[in-house]
């Protein structure tokens, strides 16, 4: 990923902490990681050094960020499955390297850099407009940095910054690329179409044997059975474990009702929330909306946070302080109250959406709560079911002993790879199955739900073609089905070539009764809906004057290309502005992505692998 340009990145870490206690540092903690020895470090890249501190605090940041994105707290394996571990050591690695080489370079930001770019900062300014220190002090500490600490940081990313911008200044991509594009795709299109339908012409003749066969063969694919595998298969079902548990309709339902907070969920509501720093910033954001001079999206703007970050998803009462849940749930359709306190200071609640509460019915999680009840039954049957039959299989019983001995049930099956119903839906007998050779007894599997079962492959039948006489049916229906579309593609293509030849288009179209369509302006760079995408395509390959005849699903339709208009350069010129500084930023981009591969890779990057993992698994 193409490192960030033009000083946007000076400004991440800010959100990034800001954005952490906006969402009240949910999620991850990292005081217990803090704690830790700090003296060891988890890597070093030239001169300087990546801390416990650092990567604890950015891996936090990390998960919780992510986390917002999808709406539920990640664990830590499932943020180590996203790569986030790795990704943020080896962002931090680069910025490192970047600081050490900046610093050999004698490049660094200057004091008034480092004020002006946090004075400036949305999060950190009043209602009007003004740097608040209380609100800069506030989050720091908020956020676990000491002043000292996040203006480290920020001067060594403006740092950064001045050290990208030396190597980039002066890089630009001519206009040439960008306008001749910007022509191809604004030229003009105007084409007449018409569709021809599939009953526009006949039904073929039966097929004759001849053809039949000819389609058979060259279709085989199609009319070919799986491989089919006669089993003999012992199993003890988990059903047949609960159902031999005994338990009554009367302790399920008393289960249930003894339970039946688990089943409701309760009024829900779909919340966003501001934050303010004071009683007075948060009063007078509330009388501006009230006299409509802002709306509640233009104070998120003015906060310095994203709609994501206001957004506390759907929330039930219980999660909010007792003073804003009594405004935000007393609303009885969507709107604003507040000011009410929040656990970060004074704020402005928005109800999107009201979700009443539910019951799930006692029918919906009778099986489950009988499956519940019947778990200690059901654990002891299987461990002695599983420990008899291993010891009969081990000694060289067949299945049908097994059965005989434990009360197993043998039964036989066609499976095949089309195969679901039954012991089929389950994963690990499909692997056994498949995986099992001609005559072999497979051990004893148990499933994940303790459900037992070994199976022996009695027969196996290859793959086979099946008689065309079994299919013969399916084949003559295949076959007309071609030959009809194939006859209306050959319809089309004799309207293309007379036409072609200098019969007028309209005039060929009036003749057949068939609608023609005028459609003007057509452009390859803004796909309209007047047409169907394979007609747009085509046209766009055409000269002026050019026809042409599509497949549009089970019709044909053919289309005269009237006119192309050359694009008036002043229409397209804003695209050839944006086209260029898209791609001189991304050349930009990919070259300060090299310099950095560079310097990372001679810097001398040492890793203390045992130290990441430990601080890893310490974090919750």
């Amino acid at each position: 990923m193409a490192l960030s340009m033009r000083s946007k990145s000076s400004k991440f870490l800010v959100y990034a902490i800001v954005g952490a206690l906006i969402v009240g540092m949910a999620g991850f903690g990292i005081s217990d990681v803090l704690s830790g020895n700090s003296r060891s470090d988890i890597a070093t890249v030239g001169k300087t050094k990546v801390t416990q501190q650092d990567f604890s605090r950015a891996l936090v940041q990390a998960v919780n960020a992510t986390s917002q994105q999808f709406g539920q707290q990640l664990t830590m394996e499932q943020a180590r499955l996203f790569g986030l571990d790795s990704s943020t050591l080896n962002r931090l690695i680069t910025s490192r390297a970047l600081e050490n080489e900046a610093a050999n370079l004698g490049i660094a930001a200057t004091d008034d850099m480092l004020r002006a770019s946090i004075i400036s900062t949305p999060a950190f300014l009043n209602s009007g407009g003004q740097f608040d220190a209380e609100a800069y002090n506030y989050a720091l500490r908020n956020s676990n940095y000491s002043v000292r600490e996040y203006e480290a940081l920020i001067r060594a990313e403006l740092s950064r910054n001045l050290m990208q911008s030396s190597i980039i200044t002066g890089i630009e991509v001519n206009t040439t690329g960008a306008a001749t594009l910007g022509r191809f795709l604004n030229e003009e299109f105007t084409i007449d179409w018409a569709r021809i339908a599939l009953d526009a012409v006949p039904m073929p003749d039966a097929p004759t044997e001849a053809e039949l066969s000819a389609w058979h063969a060259a279709n085989a694919a199609d009319y070919t059975l799986p491989e089919t595998r006669k089993l003999t298969v012992v199993a003890l079902s988990l059903a047949d474990m609960v159902a031999g548990a005994g338990i009554t309709d009367e302790q399920v339902a008393a289960e249930y009702e003894a339970n039946l907070a688990n089943y409701q969920t309760p009024e829900r509501r779909g919340v966003d929330r501001i934050v303010f720093p004071d009683d007075a910033a948060a009063a007078d954001a509330r009388a501006r909306l009230d006299a409509g001079e802002v709306t509640f999206e233009d104070l998120v703007v003015e906060r310095g946070i994203t709609e994501q970050l206001a957004s506390l998803g759907l929330v039930a009462a219980e999660s909010l302080k007792a003073e804003a849940r009594s405004g935000v749930f007393e609303l009885t359709e969507p709107g604003i109250v507040g000011p009410l306190p929040s656990d970060l200071g004074p704020a402005l609640y928005r109800v999107n959406a009201i979700i009443a509460a539910t019951t799930t019915p006692l029918v919906d999680v009778a099986n489950d709560i009988r499956a519940a009840l019947a778990e200690p039954f059901v654990r002891q049957q299987s461990a002695e079911v599983y420990s008899n039959a291993e010891e009969l299989i081990a000694a060289g019983a067949s299945l049908e002993d097994v059965a005989a001995e434990t009360g197993m049930v043998l039964s036989t099956m066609d499976f095949s790879s089309g195969s679901s119903e039954g012991l089929a839906a389950n994963a690990k007998f499909r692997d056994e199955a498949a995986a099992a050779e001609l005559g072999q007894e497979r051990d004893l599997i148990e499933a994940d739900d303790r459900s037992l079962f070994a199976l022996r492959v009695d027969e196996i039948t290859p793959p086979t073609v099946q008689p065309l006489e079994d299919v013969r049916e399916a084949v003559t229906a295949a076959w007309t089905a071609d030959a009809h579309f194939a006859a209306l593609q050959a319809r089309a293509d004799s309207l293309v070539t007379q036409i072609t030849a200098g019969a007028g288009f309209l005039a060929v179209m009036d003749a057949l009764s068939l609608g023609v369509v005028n459609t003007p302006g057509l452009k390859r760079g803004a796909p309209s809906d007047a047409v169907p995408q394979p007609v747009a395509a085509a046209a766009f390959d055409l000269a002026e004057g050019g026809v042409a005849a599509v497949a549009d699903g089970d019709a044909y339709i053919v289309l005269h290309v009237s006119s192309i208009t050359e694009a008036d350069p002043t229409s397209y010129a804003d695209y050839v502005a944006r086209r260029q500084d898209a791609d001189t930023l991304g050349l930009s981009d990919d070259i300060y992505e090299y310099y950095a591969s560079a310097i990372r890779n001679t810097a001398g990057v040492n890793v203390n692998t045992p130290l990441v993992e430990a601080v890893v698994n310490s974090i919750r």
